[in-house]
Formats: structure tokens, C-alpha cells, sequence
């Protein structure tokens, strides 16, 4: 009895602290939501699937053959769609 209740309780608070669960559909759908927001120059839309962790890197090479990587503020990227010309396409 006494093992019986303390698999009960460890199965009942393994399922209380569980972590929901995240589909495909769902990355799917957070990926549509920023690219919309991208494409229309809604920077709200964009920001609410956005982590406030992010962190955006740009890889590139040099004019020498250097490859780099540069850091960059996602702040920096929001305020570049918010004041790009309306006829231009991205």
C-alpha cells in the first residue's frame, strides 16, 4: 500500500510540473506570424512572437576572405522594418 501511494503521488506531481506540449504546427505558426508582420512592417506582430533572449548574428565574409560573425540588437533589425520606404519589398 505504502508503494502504491508514493508512485501515486510521484506520477500525480510529474504530471502537474510537466512542460505543455509544443507541435509543429505551433513553430509553424509563430514562424507565418513574425514573416507576416516582416512583410507587412508590423513591428508589433513581429515582437509578439519574438523572445526577449534573442540574440541576432550576422555571418558574413570579409573583402579579404575573413569569415565573421557580429552580433546585433534585435532593436537595431525592428527599427529597420519600421522605416523602410512602403515600396520596398523584402
Amino acid at each position: 500500500m505504502k508503494f502504491f501511494l508514493i508512485t501515486l503521488c510521484i506520477f500525480s506531481f510529474s504530471l502537474s510540473y510537466s512542460q505543455n506540449s509544443f507541435s509543429e504546427a505551433d513553430a509553424k505558426a509563430i514562424i507565418n506570424t513574425f514573416f507576416e508582420g516582416f512583410h507587412k512592417g508590423d513591428t508589433l506582430l513581429m515582437k509578439s512572437v519574438i523572445s526577449p533572449d534573442l540574440v541576432l548574428q550576422t555571418a558574413y565574409s570579409t573583402n579579404d576572405g575573413k569569415n565573421k560573425v557580429s552580433l546585433n540588437s534585435i532593436e537595431g533589425f525592428i527599427k529597420a522594418i519600421a522605416n523602410r520606404p512602403a515600396d520596398q519589398k523584402w
